[in-house]
Order: structure tokens, then C-alpha cells, then sequence
């Protein structure tokens, strides 16, 4: 009674500093933050700029600065941006403070709960999930995206807009379509390996290196679309005891442990733990800068004002032909909620990763949340949601599978001084999900003498092994089907076991497990190989860890998306106030100005529509007129390759057009264009502008 007295006024404390913090930030956004602005920020600013003020190396850095995109670099950019930099970085240090207030506040339950997550035995069959997981998506990943990943591995060195981190290093490295086609293939052998378990580690680590430098190319290219989490996971798989459950190399090491006269499951370990920890915190903090931003920059506009409905509609004016199935857009509320849970979610992952029940809810909310937005929106981010079973215990998942399709557990009863047994059956541990059976030596046992397996290492041609439960008993080679009908493994060669040549090769399998005569070829195939891995985290899986946490907070506080492998990922943080949007639209004309129609299918096949106008936007960036020449002459080269009929242009117009995104407006989108650049092709070259 005491402790939950305790515990009710701590939280009562807690809500309480909650609620005067939430009101300290409304007010400093309704009455502090203007005052700032106004009386403080922009005269000093407008008098650095206008020449009457000077701070020595930091004014002359401004001036620069302004002067190299005037029109866009104005007095209110910069007022805007060192005063929100300012209150976000009161507002980051706010939630760390109230972090550290919950941690004093709790501190018997915070410091046992933080001791256990990083250092709690984990059981490797979740660390298999994942890694069956991991690399069965990017596999299909790069089944999916080779064309694409060619395809960009052959434009010219003038479109180069290299991102923030290794994009300046990947850069500079060699690219071809030939490259990428041997590299996409090694990277694919190299997922088939990582899911089956065969020289898991070595697989992770080579994939890691294939994945640094094949899907960092299309990031080269004035778009960065945020897959980063595939090299930071593969990297950890790399340095982590992944192959103890559900692996080739996990069977290979149950082998060596029999021949030590041990043939129980691998059991939990801290090594297993870290790697899955690691993982877990990454993808909390993947999302809780998105949602600060959201917070900071938008503030109570993103959540109550029409935001969400027009981040709808821009989503929707991609493919005028694509309709939602459900029109949020007509329920205010529920917008309202929608962008309440955005913000609430992304902010509370990091948070609930460290508690096992939390873990649950952050996978559950994130699978909700994301096929919301694949349902409205079109965006579903599959490549992270299938990495969603992190989240999971799954030995828990499979064992209430088990214990509804087996109610009934078996005891496998084995002849201990059989090499072949004992194989075969620490292997089974391996592989066994359901835990719906019990392994029991019987050699020099009575048990063995009623089981009619013989002690003393002897046992007859079709025994060896004996599965007994729920009052039947199965010998020899259907005590062997009997058990792998209890391994969904082994489930695909169940048909094979029953049928003509399957069943004689059966038996003879049997009896060779059963007289011991499959040693020899165990050896061979099972033993030979690295040693088993070692339940320790490595100093590498360590280091890597922290430096990989370090950097997401460090791109994050500097909301700085740009960048590859380490990067914010995307905020999406500004307010919509209206349902428009500016577009680049591209006009081409042959000889005596006639019209060439654009093949959009062939353009968004090989582009992506949001990588089209990523590096369309960065050739428009340029002011340098020859520069900018050089960059168009290489981009319709591109193009040209997309869609022949392109080839034919001699006339083209860009023009900077804004459309409106209410599908009221389907028909009459255009409400304003300017034009940006004309100029004439003539064999390939620009010769007028």
C-alpha cells in the first residue's frame, strides 16, 4: 500500500511539471518569441546586413551568405531561422531535462529497467527473425530497384550533387552500369547466404560494403530518399552473434557442441542482446526527430489547422488517375487526430523501445501508422516495417503457435553414445520454434532397455531415436517423421518423406543416424568451418553502436536530411497554409515548333517522380549560366535515353508552374507559370539561350 502511494504521487509530481511545461512553451511561442523577433533579432540583423554593424569574421560570414541567393536570402529568412534555431535548442534541452526528471523521479525503477535492456540475456531465436528479416527485404529491395540503381550508375560526373556525410567519398568512386550489375549480384548471392544462415557474419559485413556504395548512387543525384537504416543494421549484423538459431552455421555449431557431449538450444545471451538493443534505439530515434521538428516547427499549426488535409491533397495530385479508398479529407476530426498520433508516435518510440510491453505498442502503432499513410497517402515505407519483428518476442509467438497445433508435448528419447544422435539432435534445437518436444538421453538407462534402444553405444539398425507421448509411440523412421511434423522448418520435405524413392532414402538415412555411419559425412559437411561464435559482444558491435547513436543525434539536433549513410530522416516539419504547390514543368518542340509529347510512364519508370525533381531543382539552383548550360546539355542526354522520341528536340522551356492540389480543381489545375529558361538544341548541344 505504501509503494503504490509512492508510486501515485510521483506521478502526480510528473503530470504536474508535464503540464507547466507544455503551458512554458505555449507561452514562450505566443509572448517571447515575438518580443525576440521584433525588438531584439531583427534590427541587429538588419544592421549587420545593411553594413552599420559588425561582428568581425561572423558579420562578414552573413554577408557572403546573403549575397549568394539574395532574392531567397532575405532579412525575414534570417530572423525566421536564427530565432527558431534558438528556441529549438531551449526546446531540446527542455525534454531532456524532463527525461532526467522522470529518471530521478523513478530511479528504482529506471536504473534496474536501463541495467537490464542493455545487459538482459536475449534469446537468439528473435535475433534470427530479424535476420531472416534484414536480408529477405533487401533482397527484395534490390530485386526491385536494379534497373534504377543502372540506370543512375550511368549519369555524368555535371549532375553530381553529392549529400552531407560519405556522399563527397562515394562520389569520387568509380560507377558504370557493368559495376553495379556485378556488385546488385554479389549483394543478392549475399541475402540468399544472410537468410539461410551461411557465413552470416561474413555475408552482413559484404553486403554492408555493396550497400554503402550501390544505394548511395542514387543519392548522388539532388534527391536523398531515406533507406539509410539498411547499411546501419547490416553493419551491427556484421559485428553480432546472428547465426546461433535458424542458420546453416548455427547447425554447424550444434554439431561441434554434440561432439562435446552437449545438445541443448543456444541460450540466451548479452551478445544477442546488444545487436537487438542497438537495432531498437536507432529506429526510435529514426523517428523521434521527425517529430520533434514537427513540434518545434510547426508548433499547434500542424496539428489543428487544415495542414493535413492539404499534405492529402499534394499527395494525391502525384497521379490524378489514383483515389483514396477513404476521403480523411472530409472529417476534420479525424484529421485532427491523425496529426495529434503523428507526433505522439514519432516522439514516444524512443521512449517505449526500452520497456518490453513498449516494444509491443511502438510495433503495433508503427504497422497502424504507416499503412494509414500507404492507404491516404501512398507511402508506406515497407522497407522499415518489415523490420518491425525487432519489436517482438517471437520464441513467445511460436510457442502459443505449438501449443495450439501440438497440445500434447513428446519426449525424444536418443542414444547419447550415438555420434549421429547426438548430432542430429542438438541440430533439431536449432531449429525447433514450437518447443513442443523433450529431449532425453537413454543410453545405459532403463528407459532405453523399454524404449528398445540399446545402452552402451550399440542400438539397432532402425532405432536409435524413439518419440514417445500422448499415449502413442513412434520408432525409428516414424519417430523421425513424428518430429518433423513438430519443426515448421522441416515441413516442405514432409511429403517427401512418405513418397516412393523419398521414403527408401529415408530409411537409409535413418539407419545411418541410428548405427553412427553418418559421422564421417557429418564431419564433412557440418564441422569443417570457423569456430563457433563466442557469447560476448564484440568491441567493434560496440563501438559501432554508440557511434551510429551518436551520429543520428548529432544529423538530427542539426535537422540535416541531406545526407547519406548517416542522415535526419525526413521531417516533413512546415505548415501547408494553402492547397497548392509548385512543380517544374519542362516543354520540348521539334522543328517548326511542334510539340513533342513526354512519355510519363518512361520518365517516372526510370526517375522516380520525386528523384526527377530532386535533380531538377538542383540544375535550377545553379546560377552560373555556363554551369547551368553544361548541366542541361548532360540532363537531356539522360532523358533522351529514356524516352528516344526526346532526341528529336530543338526548342525547350522550363517553366515554374503553381497548381493547385484540391481534387475540386481536377481539370483547371494550373494557376500561375512562370518561365525560367529557354534555350535551342542543335546536335546535342546548347547554342542559344
Amino acid at each position: 500500500m505504501r509503494c503504490n502511494r509512492a508510486f501515485r504521487r510521483r506521478g502526480l509530481i510528473f503530470s504536474f511539471i508535464v503540464i507547466c511545461v507544455i503551458g512554458l512553451v505555449w507561452l514562450t511561442e505566443v509572448l517571447v518569441k515575438p518580443w525576440i523577433e521584433d525588438a531584439l533579432i531583427r534590427p541587429l540583423l538588419a544592421g549587420v546586413l545593411n553594413g552599420a554593424l559588425s561582428f568581425g569574421y561572423l558579420s562578414e560570414s552573413l554577408v557572403q551568405h546573403h549575397e549568394q541567393q539574395p532574392e531567397v536570402r532575405t532579412l525575414e529568412f534570417y530572423v525566421k531561422g536564427i530565432t527558431g534555431a534558438g528556441f529549438r535548442s531551449v526546446y531540446l534541452g527542455g525534454v531532456l531535462a524532463l527525461v532526467g526528471v522522470c529518471a530521478v523521479i523513478w530511479r528504482e525503477q529506471v536504473l534496474p529497467s536501463a541495467r537490464g535492456f542493455w545487459v538482459g540475456p536475449e534469446r537468439p531465436v528473435n535475433l534470427a527473425v530479424f535476420r531472416i528479416a534484414l536480408f529477405g527485404t533487401l533482397f527484395v529491395h534490390l530485386l526491385v530497384t536494379r534497373e534504377r540503381l543502372l540506370f543512375f550508375s550511368t549519369f555524368p560526373d555535371e549532375l553530381l550533387v553529392p549529400p552531407g556525410c560519405l556522399g563527397g567519398v562515394i562520389a569520387g568512386m568509380p560507377r558504370g552500369e557493368a559495376l553495379s550489375g556485378v556488385l546488385c549480384f554479389i549483394g543478392k548471392v549475399c541475402c540468399v547466404t544472410g537468410v539461410l544462415g551461411l557465413f552470416t557474419r561474413a555475408s552482413a559485413g559484404v553486403l554492408a560494403v555493396v550497400v554503402l556504395y550501390l544505394l548511395g548512387i542514387p543519392q548522388l543525384f539532388g534527391k536523398v530518399n531515406h533507406y539509410h537504416h539498411f547499411y546501419w543494421f547490416l553493419t551491427i549484423v556484421a559485428l553480432g552473434p546472428v547465426s546461433s538459431m535458424l542458420s546453416i552455421d548455427g547447425l554447424r555449431a550444434a554439431c561441434r557442441r554434440a561432439d562435446r557431449g552437449e545438445v541443448g538450444p543456444p541460450g540466451p545471451s548479452v551478445a544477442c542482446a546488444l545487436v537487438l538493443r542497438f537495432v531498437v534505439v536507432l529506429i526510435g530515434l529514426l523517428y523521434f526527430f521527425p517529430g520533434f521538428w514537427k513540434w518545434v516547427v510547426g508548433g499547434p499549426q500542424w496539428v489543428v489547422s487544415d495542414h493535413l488535409r492539404y499534405v492529402l491533397y499534394s499527395a494525391w495530385s502525384e497521379d490524378i488517375l489514383w483515389d483514396p479508398i477513404v476521403r480523411l479529407d472530409r472529417y476534420y476530426p479525424l484529421l485532427v487526430v491523425g496529426a495529434l498520433g503523428t507526433i505522439l508516435f514519432e516522439l514516444g518510440v524512443i521512449f517505449a523501445v526500452f520497456f518490453r510491453r513498449g516494444r509491443v505498442w511502438a510495433g503495433v502503432a508503427g504497422l497502424v501508422f504507416h499503412n494509414m499513410t500507404a492507404v491516404t497517402m501512398r507511402v508506406n515505407f515497407w522497407s522499415l516495417q518489415t523490420l518491425y519483428v525487432v519489436f517482438f518476442d517471437w520464441l513467445g509467438v511460436f510457442a502459443r503457435i505449438g501449443k495450439r497445433l501440438f497440445r500434447e508435448r513428446v519426449r525424444v528419447i536418443y542414444d547419447g553414445h550415438g555420434r549421429g544422435c547426438r548430432r542430429v539432435v542438438a541440430m533439431l534445437n536449432v531449429i525447433d520454434l514450437f518447443g513442443r518436444m523433450e529431449y532425453e538421453e537413454a543410453a545405459g538407462s532403463d528407459r532405453a532397455d523399454r524404449a528398445g534402444l540399446a545402452g552402451g553405444g550399440g542400438c539397432s539398425p532402425v532405432a536409435g531415436v524413439c518419440v514417445v507421448g500422448g499415449g502413442r509411440r513412434w520408432e525409428g523412421y516414424a519417430a523421425w517423421g513424428a518430429i518433423a511434423r513438430r519443426v515448421p522448418v522441416l515441413w516442405p520435405v514432409l511429403p517427401l518423406l512418405w513418397l516412393g524413392p523419398g521414403l527408401e532414402v529415408g530409411r537409409r538415412v535413418c539407419a545411418g543416424v541410428a548405427g553412427s555411419r553418418l559421422c564421417g559425412v557429418l564431419d564433412g559437411i557440418w564441422v569443417a568451418g570457423p569456430g563457433g561464435e563466442r557469447d560476448r559482444a564484440s568491441r567493434g558491435l560496440i563501438g559501432f553502436g554508440i557511434a551510429a547513436i551518436f551520429l543520428m543525434v548529432w544529423y538530427g539536433v542539426n535537422h540535416q536530411t541531406a545526407a547519406w549513410p548517416f542522415a535526419c530522416y525526413p521531417t516533413f516539419d512546415g505548415v501547408m497554409r494553402t492547397p497548392v504547390r509548385s512543380v517544374i514543368v519542362v516543354e520540348a518542340a521539334g522543328a517548326g515548333g511542334r510539340p513533342i509529347p513526354w512519355d510519363d510512364a518512361l520518365i517516372n519508370g526510370a526517375f522516380r517522380p520525386d528523384r526527377y525533381r530532386g535533380l531538377m531543382d538542383s540544375i535550377l539552383r545553379v546560377k552560373e549560366p555556363v554551369a547551368r548550360d553544361v548541366r542541361l546539355r548532360e540532363f537531356w542526354s539522360v532523358l533522351s535515353r529514356v524516352d528516344p522520341a526526346l532526341a528529336g528536340a530543338r526548342t525547350v522551356r522550363f517553366y515554374r508552374t503553381t497548381i493547385s492540389t484540391d481534387p475540386a480543381d481536377r481539370g483547371d489545375w494550373v494557376i500561375d507559370r512562370a518561365l525560367l529558361l529557354e534555350f535551342q538544341l542543335a546536335g546535342g548541344g546548347v547554342v542559344s539561350e
